[in-house]
């Protein structure tokens, strides 16, 4: 009985291992098969993950990450490991067109119950030792040779699966997050302004316009070092000429390079100094003790009324040369110059486009040096030639001002003044710590909100781009961020390029009034911006060159019409006259006094 017990159960031991056993295989092989075909699917997509690295790199590579540079850099250093180790395992078990047929073969047979299969070769029967191996050959069909590799595969399929879907999907989430540090810094070096589909692009302007900013801040910082160090000279004063069709700072990418106008004074003379900036020439990018050198040398000789050396160029002012007073002065102090009624009203009007877009422009090329430093309209002067009154520049005299130490606040006031034609400065509430603004009114300040200001610059000018340009600097957060050069290319967006094309409408509405003042005689334009509202000289010698020229009276065709004339001629007369007095009474007081 116990006999048959045991061959029963020996035969139903037999037939649940083959039961068990035939299933199993059948998943084995399965599953090999299976990963095979994830392998190819493996490589497609780590192929996809070296196009985007590729992407990557075409578009970060030479773009200047700042404080996130080594973050990025671990995280590349990382998926390149990950990415030859994957690429050495995926290689070592990567099936051959004879092995995946043999492994179909196999399956087949599994399912058709055909557990063994006859020997693939002749070899005999092997000791102990090699037994196992033996009848993994006998069992499967596998040649010797391939035998260990099969062994290695079955084990490989059924614990590293999912590892090559862990690297897999943690190379993609390490490229997302450099691409994301990356779209960081970009945000952050430019305010911001830049589209998800436009990084390409982007991170190119601000590698090329971060080069070219760099440059010509390094050499205005040091014409700023050296000039105001040279003795014997006072009075400087940076020139903002208004731009050339085609020449201002949103025309970066094309220009080749600007001239830095200076102002100065030594002794009795006024100069004016030139200094070329030239991207693509680096001997122009910095001074290294040549302004300076070239000052001391060529000062000495006022009589030479231009001199130039290495582009740089060094001229005597017209004596009949004069600034208006600071126009944060005239504002606060002669409000009714502004006036409609005001007979140089359409003489500020005209002169305003120009003090608008050189002092915006010349704002955004040196947005992070110190001339620009400390801008406010209590320095902001224009100057005029006597002999040719229709050209005009507006200049910035380097004082100590009350200004505010965020530059973007105090553009956004100097644009809000210029346009309301009224004072106006920033604030700071202790108690809550925000910035304010008030305006003079009345011979007191008033508090007064952003809003409030571009609703009034808007009803003044008729313009919504101003309204938006100076609301922008008044309230964005870009003024509270790091500098970086890539910040000046949502400046120029946002304020550059809406105060241009208000400015290109002014020029179009003014140019009767500038094609009349070519036919008017000069003393006739000079008289639009009353002499209380000019810089009167300090030095003798100039102060009677202004008066001289306010005295003069030059022939021209007498038209009965010109009334101008005759109340010009009068006023002269009448100052003659106390200019004489004037001279009689301190002769006489110096004779007493002897």
């Amino acid at each position: 009985m116990a006999e048959v017990i045991a061959v029963t159960a020996f035969c139903f031991s037999c037939i649940n291992f083959f039961l068990s056993t035939i299933p199993t295989g059948v998943k084995v092989t399965k599953a090999y098969l299976d990963c095979a075909e994830k392998f190819r699917h493996y490589k497609c997509k780590l192929a996809g993950l070296d196009d985007s690295f590729t992407q990557w790199r075409i578009i970060w590579e030479d773009f200047d990450l700042g404080r996130r540079k080594e973050p990025v850099a671990e995280i590349l250093r990382n998926m390149q490991d990950l990415r030859k180790r994957m690429e050495e395992e995926m290689k070592k078990h990567t099936l051959t067109t004879a092995e995946e047929k043999r492994w179909k073969q196999m399956r087949r047979r599994l399912e058709k119950g055909k557990y063994r299969a006859p020997p693939v070769d002749n070899t005999p029967a092997p000791g102990k030792l090699e037994k196992s191996a033996w009848n993994a050959r006998r069992i499967f069909g596998l040649p010797e040779k391939e035998d260990k590799k099969f062994r290695r595969s079955v084990s490989y399929v059924l614990w590293k699966k999912d590892i090559i879907e862990d690297w897999l999907k943690s190379m993609t989430e390490s490229l997302d997050m450099a691409e994301k540090l990356c779209e960081q810094e970009l945000n952050e070096q430019t305010a911001g302004d830049f589209e998800p589909n436009s990084q390409k692009r982007k991170t190119e302007d601000v590698t090329h316009l971060k080069a070219y900013i760099l440059n010509l801040e390094t050499l205005a910082a040091t014409l700023r070092t050296e000039c105001i160090a040279i003795q014997e000279t006072d009075n400087w004063a940076l020139g903002l000429r208004a731009p050339g069709f085609g020449r201002d700072v949103a025309s970066w990418r094309k220009v080749s390079g600007v001239n830095i106008e200076l102002r100065f004074t030594k002794e009795q003379f006024h100069y004016n100094l030139r200094v070329p900036y030239q991207k693509e020439d680096p001997q122009t990018h910095a001074s290294e003790g040549k302004i300076s050198e070239f000052l001391s040398n060529h000062m000495t000789n006022p009589d030479n009324a231009t001199l130039s050396t290495s582009g740089i160029q060094l001229t005597v002012r017209n004596p009949r040369t004069f600034r208006t007073r600071p126009i944060g002065s005239l504002f606060k102090s002669q409000p009714e110059l502004f006036r409609e009624t005001s007979e140089s009203r359409r003489r500020w009007e005209f002169d305003r486009m120009g003090l608008v877009l050189g002092a915006l422009n010349w704002a955004i090329l040196l947005w992070n040096t110190s001339w620009l430093s400390d801008l406010c309209c209590d320095g902001l002067q224009i100057e005029k030639d006597m002999d040719a009154l229709d050209r005009c520049m507006q200049t910035f005299t380097v004082t100590e001002r009350n200004q505010h130490p965020l530059n973007l606040r105090n553009l956004g006031v100097v644009l809000a003044e210029i346009f309301l034609e009224t004072p106006i400065r920033v604030t700071h509430d202790d108690l809550i710590q925000e910035l304010g603004y008030e305006r003079f009114v009345g011979g007191r300040w008033e508090k007064i909100s952003p809003l409030k200001i571009g609703d009034e610059v808007v009803a003044k000018t008729i313009s919504a781009q101003l309204r938006d340009a100076v609301f922008f600097c008044l309230t964005s957060k870009s003024a509270l961020e790091e500098y970086h050069p890539g910040l000046l290319l949502r400046f120029i967006d946002e304020i550059y390029t809406p105060v241009n094309e208000w400015y290109k409408d002014e020029n179009s509405n003014v140019k009767p009034y500038a094609e009349s003042l070519k036919r008017i005689p000069m003393r006739v334009k000079r008289k639009e911006w009353p002499m209380g509202a000019m810089d009167l000289p300090a030095e003798p010698w100039q102060l009677s060159h202004f008066l001289l020229d306010l005295l003069r009276i030059d022939y021209f065709p007498f038209d009965k019409t010109n009334t101008y004339f005759l109340k010009s001629a009068g006023v002269r007369i009448f100052i003659l006259q106390l200019i004489w007095t004037a001279v009689v009474a301190c002769t006489v007081v110096i004779l007493m006094g002897r």
